[in-house]
């Protein structure tokens, strides 16, 4: 299904440099309000600065209002829309500085701003025809002809006109080229940038060690995987733990969870200590067995849950250690049940909930450091 692009022409007179294009990030108007700062007040020839979109790039022009290009220039599409609109701004700016010091080439054929800027010349005045000879008086004989010398022959007569008085041509006043800004970094990225994103596929592993209290203290081991672009990803986990004890009666049951998950992740801080927030769905295989009782009995089954998570990371040589916090919530409630039986009529049935909320500490390394 094709789509309507909306052209947006801003045609706003800033310095003699009109700002016009289609693309929208960055608008014409926001390279138009940054180029105001940069360019002063100066005449000169109009120009007209084109901002246009091709794929990933943004590219530049800057053509005369004939539609001679005088300048282009394709820049990547990085950044947010406003830092976009700066860089343009000051690359638009480098040009009309370098063209007014003359700097910047014409095209052949195009006259240089000096002459285009300057009054027009006054036209030559024709040259005066010479004067005719006056015609012989009637009562004056013919006079002998006398043949002309050689090499001898008399100039013809001109009234002589008043020299014309040389225009001199203004020279434009000198422009100071604006201050170059220097392109803005990754790190000042905004929230608000529209841009695709075009980093590298981002691949990390992880191990580390958990330890929390639920009912009874609980410690394992997670191994950890992810893989992203930029901020967000996929996040897989494994954890492992021992079994815990529980006391039932005149003995005590025995459990444990080992559990896969998987999920995303989102990366709130991209410079320095890394923020990462998590969660998805995981599944544990549950192991339950009484021990000390006459009978002892052991029973397993599938266990789902949805899980959260925080960690922070930072950068050492090749590696990354990192510090968090888990926390899993088990979907259905599992109960141990013990029956005791005192004489052989009489039987009392004592159960205990296995905990259905878990919070767990991390800490450990992740690999690439990068």
């Amino acid at each position: 299904m094709g789509s309507l692009a909306m052209v947006a022409v801003v045609p706003l007179l800033v310095a003699a440099v009109g700002v016009e294009g289609s693309a929208t990030c960055p608008h014409p108007s926001q390279v138009a309000q940054r180029l105001a700062r940069l360019l002063p007040d100066a005449p000169g020839p109009r120009h007209v600065a084109r901002v246009e979109s091709k794929g990933a790039t943004i590219v530049l022009e800057l053509v005369t209002e004939e539609g001679t290009r005088l300048a282009s220039k394709e820049l990547p599409r990085r950044g947010s829309c406003r830092e976009l609109a700066k860089v343009a701004a000051v690359v638009i700016a480098a040009w009309e500085a370098r063209f007014r010091e003359g700097l910047l080439e014409l095209p052949q054929g195009t006259p240089p701003p000096s002459e285009a800027g300057s009054p027009p010349r006054t036209p030559p005045l024709p040259e005066a025809p010479p004067l005719s000879e006056d015609p012989p008086l009637p009562e004056t004989p013919p006079m002998p002809e006398t043949p002309p010398m050689p090499g001898a022959a008399l100039p013809p007569v001109a009234t002589p006109l008043p020299e014309a008085t040389p225009l001199t041509e203004e020279a434009p006043p000198p422009v100071a080229a604006p201050p170059v800004e220097p392109p803005p970094s990754a790190s000042e990225s905004a929230p608000e940038s529209l841009s695709p994103d075009t980093s590298p596929l981002e691949f990390r592993g992880g191990l580390g060690a958990v330890a929390g209290f639920s009912d009874v203290w609980a410690f394992g081991g997670i191994a950890r995987g992810s893989v992203g672009r930029g901020r967000g990803g996929v996040v897989a986990l494994a954890l492992v733990e021992p079994s815990r004890e529980l006391l039932l009666g005149e003995g005590s049951i025995r459990w444990s969870r080992p559990l896969l998950g998987v999920g995303g992740r989102w990366r709130l801080l991209r410079e320095g200590p890394r923020l990462e927030l998590e969660g998805g769905a995981a599944v544990a295989w549950l192991r339950l067995r009484g021990v000390g009782f006459s009978e002892n009995a052991s029973v397993s089954d599938a266990d789902p849950a949805a899980w959260a998570g925080a960690t922070v990371s930072w950068r050492m040589g090749a590696v990354r250690p990192f510090v968090g916090v888990l926390g899993f919530f088990w979907f259905r409630l599992r109960t141990a049940r013990v029956r005791i039986v005192t004489i052989p009529s009489s039987e009392e049935t004592v159960t205990r909930n296995l905990p259905r909320g878990e919070v767990l500490g991390t800490v450990g390394f992740s690999f690439p450091g990068k």
